[in-house]
């Protein structure tokens, strides 16, 4: 608010805000981590290249981590509303960048594959890359489950999710796959 009463307003996406994840300072974030599924959809001068740019930039594993939530934020707005492809690509080029980028992290490549799961059926290396996973992962029944549903294997699915204790279930349920979930 100015002197005289009135308020200058700027566009978020212009404007770069000093964010971090700790009270010293010392740990940046991207100021666009705070968007969660509604932001997504309601923002209407929303600038994914600025956003992009601005995940990339950050390296300490707590931005790591919010990147992350804000890709799941990403998917479950374009599962609210499928006409904003922009968000679902957004959402899998920022996933293939974690995958290529941060050491073989499974979630990262889940969440790459269920972007890709969204628009189209798996070609057979992203089936062998699933295979592969579920080697890797085989006593993780929260991948094992993900795998699964994006495998179409509904019933390995359910069998992994009852293994699931309650907690776990319900952060399933809060994720966007549990969208794909055919039970």
């Amino acid at each position: 608010k100015n002197a005289n009463g009135s308020y200058k307003l700027y566009n978020f996406f212009d404007k770069k805000c000093g964010f971090t994840v700790d009270k010293e300072g010392k740990i940046p974030i991207s100021q666009y981590t705070i968007f969660k599924r509604d932001d997504y959809l309601d923002i209407s001068n929303m600038d994914l290249d600025v956003l992009k740019k601005s995940y990339m930039e950050y390296d300490s594993e707590e931005h790591i981590t919010r990147v992350n939530l804000s890709i799941l934020e990403m998917i479950q707005a374009f599962d609210q509303d499928n006409k904003r492809e922009d968000l679902l690509l957004t959402a899998q080029e920022l996933s293939k960048w974690l995958s290529e980028t941060r050491e073989q992290n499974s979630i990262y490549i889940l969440n790459y594959l269920q972007c890709i799961r969204r628009q189209r059926k798996f070609e057979n290396n992203e089936i062998k890359k699933l295979n592969e996973l579920a080697v890797a992962n085989s006593n993780n029944k929260s991948i094992q489950f993900g795998i699964q549903v994006l495998l179409e294997n509904s019933r390995s699915a359910s069998m992994y999710f009852d293994e699931l204790d309650m907690d776990e279930r319900n952060g399933i349920m809060s994720t966007p796959i549990y969208n794909l979930y055919q039970h």
